[in-house]
C-alpha cells in the first residue's frame, strides 16, 4: 500500500550563493525574489551541465520568470528536481512546463513541485495552504505530457501539497491499494489521478477520504471510474460531494459494475439525493457493502432509499400474472435493471424511527442478499421490533442482526423471538440494553429450542439478574448442572435432544453462547470428547500404581532425580494418576494438514515436514 510522499518540513531561508560549474544543487528559497532576480540567474543555469536540483520556492516570481524557465527546460538534460512552490506563476506556467516536457525527449525531470501558485496579493496572511489556482485543463495537459513518456514513469508531482507518484498511479510496480486520505486534494490533483487510473490495470482499492472533493471533482472521478474496470473498493467519506456529487458517482458506478464496497458517509447528500442515489445503486450487481451514514437523510431520505431498493425485487412472475404489470418488473424481465445485492447495512446510531424500520424491514424481506444489519443505538421502539421480527421471519439470507439499545421492551423482544423461531439463517442476535425483562427473555428462550440456527446471543444490560432465563426450556429438555468458575454467577448448562448446547452466565449482564443444531463445530467436538474422557476416568477406580522404587523415580513428577532401587521398600500412598490428554494425535494431524502447503516461516508449530502442493513446483 502506498500513501504518498511525506510532506516537506516548513521552509527555511536558503541561499546557495554564486553557482560553480560543478554545482549539483542550487537553492534560493524564501528570499522574496522578484522576476529581475531570477532572470539574472537563468543565463548562468545554461552553463551548469551537472545541475540536478533547482529550488526557487517561497518567492514572488511570476510569468516573466516562468517563460525563461520553460525555455531552459526545453533543452536541459541534467535537471531531475524543480521546486517552484509558493510563487505567483499561475495557470500559464503549468501549461508551458507541460509543453516543454512534451518537446524535450531527453529530459530527466522526475520531481516537480507547483503547489501554492496564487498571486501574492490574494493570499491570506496567515494561511498555511494558499490553495490551488491551477485549472483542470492545465493539470490535464501536464498529466498527458508526463504519462506519454516511458522515461517519466517515476515522475512525482505536487499540485496541492500532496505528492502524487504518477508511475504508481498508472500501475507501475503492481500497486493494488492506494491511500490518499487527508491530502487536501481537489480538482487539479483529481484530474491527474483520473488520467492515471484510466491506464491502471492493477489498482483494486482507492481511498480519498477527508479531502476537498466537491461535485466537479466527483464528475472527474466518475469519468475515470467508467474507463477503469478493476477498482473494487472506493472510499469517499468526509468530503463535500452533496447531492450532485453523489449523483455523479452513482452514474459512473452504474455504467461500470465492478465496484463491491463504497463509502459515501459524511458528504451532506441529504434527502433529495438519497432517492436518486438509490436508483443508481440498485443497478450495480457487484456492490455488496455501502456506507451512507451521517448524510442528513432524515426519515424521508431513509424511507426513499429503502423503498427504491425494494422496487428492484418485485417478483416478475407474479407481476406478469397481475392485471397491471409494473414498469420495474418489465425492466427486470428484459434484463435492463439488475436487482440490488447489497449484503451489509451499518446503520449504528443514525436516529432511525419505527417508520424507517418498517421500510427497511420490507426491503430485507423482499431481498435475498442482505446478510448483516447493524441497527444499534437507534429509536426503533416496540413497533420497530415488530417490523424487524417480520423481516427475520421472511428473510432467508439474514445472518447477523444487532438491535442493541433500541428500547424494544418485552413486546418487541417477543416479536423478534417469533421471527427467530421461524428463521433458518439467523446465526447472531444482539439484544443488549433493551429492557426486555423476564417475559422477553422467556420468549427468546422458547424460540431457541425447536430448530434455531443461532450460534451467538447477547442479552447484556436487560435487568435479568437472578432470573432463570431458560426455565421453560429446562422443563422440556434434559438438564446438566456444573459448577461455574466465575464468582457470584448463576450457571445453567442445558443439553437437549436437538443437540443444542447453551451456556449462560447471569450476573450484572448475560452472555449466551451455544452451538448450532446438527453438526457442531470442530472445537466443540474436541472439548466434548475430552470432557467425556475425563468424566469416564473420574468414575473408574484408580489402578494400584507401582512403587517408586520399581521405576527408579520419586513421586515428584517427571524429571525428578533417580533414587537407588530398593526391592525391600514398603508400599506407600501415591498421588492420583494424571489422566492422559485425549485427542492429541488428531490435533497434530489437523495442524499438519493446515501447514503442509505453507511456507516454513508461516507454519503453526515446530518440526513439521514441508510437503509441496501436488501439481506445483
Amino acid at each position: 500500500m502506498w500513501t504518498g510522499a511525506p510532506e516537506a518540513p516548513p521552509h527555511e531561508v536558503e541561499d546557495s550563493g554564486t553557482p560553480t560549474p560543478d554545482s549539483t544543487r542550487l537553492a534560493y528559497c524564501g528570499l522574496d525574489w522578484v522576476d529581475e532576480d531570477a532572470l539574472r540567474l537563468v543565463p548562468t543555469l545554461r552553463g551548469l551541465t551537472k545541475l540536478q536540483t533547482l529550488d526557487l520556492s517561497h518567492n514572488m516570481l511570476s510569468s516573466a520568470t516562468s517563460a525563461a524557465l520553460v525555455e531552459y527546460l526545453s533543452h536541459n538534460t541534467s535537471l531531475t528536481a524543480l521546486l517552484l512552490n509558493n510563487n505567483e506563476f499561475g495557470d500559464a506556467c503549468v501549461k508551458a512546463i507541460a509543453t516543454a516536457l512534451r518537446l524535450n525527449r531527453h529530459t530527466k525531470l522526475t520531481t516537480l513541485d507547483l503547489h501554492g501558485q496564487r498571486p501574492w496579493h490574494l493570499r491570506p496572511k496567515d494561511a498555511a495552504d494558499p490553495g490551488p489556482p491551477i485549472s483542470k485543463v492545465a493539470a490535464a495537459a501536464l498529466a498527458t505530457a508526463v504519462l506519454g513518456r516511458r522515461s517519466l514513469h517515476h515522475f512525482s508531482l505536487n499540485l496541492e501539497g500532496a505528492w502524487l507518484s504518477l508511475g504508481q498511479l498508472q500501475g507501475v510496480g503492481y500497486l493494488e491499494t492506494l491511500d490518499l486520505s487527508c491530502s487536501r486534494l481537489s480538482v487539479p490533483s483529481l484530474v491527474v489521478i483520473a488520467k492515471c487510473l484510466e491506464r491502471n490495470g492493477w489498482l483494486t482499492s482507492l481511498s480519498l477520504r477527508q479531502n476537498r472533493i466537491d461535485a466537479e471533482g466527483a464528475k472527474v472521478l466518475g469519468d475515470a471510474r467508467v474507463a477503469n474496470r478493476k477498482l473494487m473498493k472506493l472510499d469517499l467519506a468526509l468530503n463535500e460531494l452533496g447531492a450532485t456529487g453523489a449523483l455523479e458517482i452513482g452514474n459512473a458506478l452504474s455504467l461500470n459494475r465492478a465496484i463491491s464496497r463504497l463509502d459515501l458517509s459524511r458528504n451532506a447528500i441529504g434527502a433529495r439525493g438519497a432517492r436518486a442515489l438509490a436508483a443508481r445503486l440498485k443497478s450495480i450487481r457487484a456492490l455488496t457493502e455501502v456506507d451512507l451514514t451521517l448524510n442528513g437523510f432524515g426519515e424521508q431520505g431513509w424511507c426513499a432509499l429503502f423503498d427504491t431498493l425494494r422496487g428492484s425485487f418485485y417478483d416478475i412472475a407474479a407481476a406478469a400474472a397481475a392485471a397491471a404489470v409494473s414498469a420495474n418488473a418489465l425492466a427486470l424481465a428484459a434484463g435492463t435493471v439488475a436487482p440490488s445485492r447489497i449484503a451489509t447495512w451499518g446503520l449504528y446510531n443514525q436516529g432511525l424511527t419505527p417508520v424507517v424500520a418498517a421500510s427497511l424491514a420490507r426491503h430485507v424481506a423482499a431481498s435475498g442478499s442482505v446478510t448483516r444489519l447493524d441497527l444499534g443505538r437507534n429509536k426503533l421502539g416496540p413497533e420497530g421490533g415488530m417490523a424487524l421480527g417480520m423481516a427475520v421471519r421472511a428473510s432467508r439470507s439474514l445472518r447477523h442482526l444487532d438491535l442493541s439499545h433500541n428500547q424494544l421492551g418485552a413486546e418487541g423482544a417477543r416479536a423478534v423471538a417469533e421471527g427467530l423461531q421461524a428463521s433458518a439463517s439467523l446465526t447472531l442476535l444482539d439484544l443488549d440494553g433493551n429492557r426486555i425483562g423476564a417475559e422477553g427473555a422467556g420468549a427468546v428462550a422458547e424460540a431457541l429450542l425447536p430448530r434455531s440456527a443461532l450460534t451467538a446471543l447477547s442479552l447484556a444490560s436487560n435487568e435479568l439478574c437472578d432470573v432463570d432465563i431458560f426455565g421453560k426450556v429446562d422443563q422440556t429438555a434434559r438438564t446438566l448442572t456444573a459448577p461455574c468458575a466465575r464468582t457470584a454467577c448463576t450457571p445453567w448448562h442445558t443439553a437437549c435432544t436437538s443437540h443444542v448446547h447453551v451456556h449462560v452466565h447471569v450476573h450484572v449482564h448475560v452472555h449466551v453462547r451455544f452451538l448450532a443444531t446438527g453438526r457442531p463445530q470442530r472445537q466443540g467436538r474436541r472439548r466434548a470428547r475430552r470432557r467425556r474422557a475425563l468424566e469416564h476416568l473420574a468414575e473408574e477406580p484408580h489402578h494400584q500404581a507401582e512403587q517408586p522404587g520399581q521405576h527408579g523415580r520419586t513421586a515428584h513428577g517427571r524429571g525428578a532425580r533417580r533414587e537407588p532401587i530398593a526391592h525391600d521398600s514398603k508400599p506407600g500412598p501415591l498421588p492420583a494418576v494424571r489422566p492422559r490428554r485425549v485427542g492429541q494425535r488428531r490435533v497434530r494431524l489437523a495442524r499438519h494438514r493446515r501447514n503442509r502447503h505453507r511456507h516454513p516461516n508461516q507454519r503453526l508449530g515446530v518440526g513439521l515436514p514441508h510437503e509441496p502442493r501436488p501439481g506445483r513446483q
